[in-house]
């Protein structure tokens, strides 16, 4: 699995090369869908447009079902941790 419940995840495929680049967060899992592999259902901060695989059903939502190949999460600091650069001063 590449993601889980919570993360921020980068869109980097899709059925029609629309949402690539898209941040979404990952909200749980779906299971087998399409035939596309194991599927998130994920929440886009703006609506975009959905469909079922086969290209039926089109919509625009911003909760979305996107497979989990098709997702890599965005990494960084905890809200919480405290950054530091370890830049000395000169002597």
């Amino acid at each position: 699995m590449n993601c889980k419940p919570g993360d921020l995840a980068i869109v980097i495929k899709s059925l029609k090369g629309r949402g690539v680049g898209a941040i979404v967060e990952v909200v749980k899992a779906h299971g087998d869908w399409g035939g596309l592999g194991f599927c998130w259902v994920v929440n886009s901060p703006r609506p975009m447009m959905t469909a079922r695989p086969d290209g039926t059903n089109r919509r625009l939502s911003t909760l979305h079902l996107a497979p989990d190949d098709w997702l890599r999460p965005v990494s960084g600091l905890p809200a919480n941790d405290e950054v530091t650069d370890n830049i000395k001063e000169p002597a």
